[in-house]
């Protein structure tokens, strides 16, 4: 009895040791990330040129990037007095009888702007998706225009990031209009520059 005893207790060692064994299995895993960049690329602008006071001019930039962006524009022109300001305000400089140029006289043109998006796939603020001051009916004020991050009235507040297309397109479209007295406003070519810069604003989900 003695002998079958050990047998037993035997049998029961090994297959403890083989169950072990089995089950010994040690598991890793990693996760791979890999970071691809955002670019952007802005073309040159397409424009009307020429437009007669009272009508609007139409200036189009495209877009193209993987990610989102922000909008902002800056801009120069004269005061009256021929100082050079920040602001887009359509102005000239006054000319006499012989045809010269008169020193510290300047005219300007009641200025407006418009900007409208068109094939962004989203915007930040969902309450403003497609146009700031008026779109392609002008009613933004240069000063505006240009006010960037320091107006929640700005092009760049008003439309936050902007989405493109699943193409990596879109594009948007600057409307200018300048209006002066017919009597009293001095004929001529009123310039204005306004300078558009676009600024990556990458979205993540994190």
């Amino acid at each position: 009895m003695k002998h079958l005893n050990k047998k037993t207790l035997l049998a029961a060692s090994v297959a403890s040791l083989i169950t072990v064994n089995t089950f010994a299995v040690d598991v890793d895993s990693v996760t791979v990330t890999f970071d691809h960049p955002q670019s952007i690329a802005i073309s040159n602008a397409t424009n009307t040129l020429n437009a007669e006071s009272g009508t609007v001019t139409v200036t189009t930039w495209e877009v193209t990037s993987n990610n989102a962006v922000t909008i902002q524009f800056t801009g120069s022109s004269f005061d009256t007095s021929g100082n050079t300001i920040t602001t887009p305000i359509l102005a000239k400089q006054e000319v006499n009888a012989k045809d010269a140029l008169i020193s510290g006289a300047y005219d300007q043109l009641t200025t407006k702007y418009g900007v409208q998006l068109q094939g962004q796939s989203s915007v930040e603020n969902a309450a403003n998706t497609e146009s700031w001051g008026g779109g392609n009916a002008p009613t933004g004020t240069p000063a505006t225009l240009v006010s960037n991050l320091t107006s929640d009235a700005s092009v760049t507040k008003t439309f936050g990031a902007v989405m493109p297309s699943d193409a990596g397109e879109f594009t948007y479209t600057l409307y200018t209009a300048g209006t002066g007295d017919a009597s009293a406003t001095q004929s001529g070519d009123y310039k204005a520059t306004v300078v558009t810069v676009i600024t990556a604003d990458e979205k993540d989900g994190l």
